[in-house]
């Protein structure tokens, strides 16, 4: 795909709920919201990040100079860390397999309903600790498999990251996290 965010001028926001199911606690859900606060002359952007709120906020700094959208650089970034925390392992780990899985990804041409129509998009999807040598330290996450889906008729070009951990025989998932583009809409002043 090309430069996600072309087409997107200063003050524009890409607004994303989140949300987050577990076999453990009640969940949660809040948004995401991506805002352009510049559009240089190269193409790249100056981006400003609002991930979620309250406990689950993370602070992304902004950006001055980024092309395409970071989105899914920043869902993962908040999921190594939660898969870190939660297993005493190191992100640095998970962070060298999910990359190592890109090399490999399973891709396919999809159907996306949007507002209103059927678009063209991309499903890429990866299974990075399938067949992981040291997957005894987090046996949980032996089959998390990552969906992205991707089209150039969403602003932003990112539609939908789906992270989920199955749960055994079938059962609900252990862990269950979303991120879904929801509208483009403008920073007040703008």
């Amino acid at each position: 795909m090309n430069d996600l965010m072309s087409g997107l001028k200063t003050g524009s926001v890409l607004d994303y709920t989140f949300s987050h199911h577990d076999q453990d606690t009640k969940g949660f859900s809040g948004s995401v919201k991506v805002t352009v606060t510049d559009v240089l002359k190269d193409g790249h952007r100056g981006l400003a990040f609002d991930f979620l709120t309250g406990p689950h906020h993370i602070d992304f700094p902004a950006t001055k100079s980024y092309k395409g959208n970071p989105i899914p650089i920043l869902f993962l970034e908040q999921d190594i860390a939660e898969m870190a925390r939660s297993t005493d392992g190191r992100a640095g780990y998970y962070q060298s397999r999910i990359r190592k899985a890109f090399l490999k990804p399973q891709v396919h041409p999809v159907k996306i309903s949007f507002e209103g129509k059927e678009v063209p998009g991309v499903e890429v999807s990866v299974t990075p600790f399938v067949n992981d040598p040291s997957i005894e330290r987090f046996k949980a996450y032996a089959n998390k498999r990552y969906d992205f889906l991707f089209s150039d008729q969403v602003p932003g070009g990112v539609y939908e990251i789906h992270a989920v951990v199955p749960g055994g025989k079938g059962g609900q998932p252990v862990v269950d996290e979303q991120l879904k583009f929801q509208k483009l809409t403008s920073a007040q002043g703008h």
